[in-house]
């Protein structure tokens, strides 16, 4: 069923787009963390 509501249709809109953004910055948590166990943790214990 499609909503013909505006307010709605935007905040579906803006609510994907939040996922989206929460998701990006999730993949990019996890890359640096991965990087920083494998190419930081040695330096920054030393």
């Amino acid at each position: 069923m499609q909503s013909r509501n505006k307010f709605l249709d935007d905040m579906s809109q803006l609510m994907t787009n939040a996922m989206g953004v929460a998701q990006g910055a999730k993949t990019e948590a996890e890359t640096a963390f991965k990087v920083w166990l494998t190419a930081g943790w040695p330096t920054a214990i030393s």
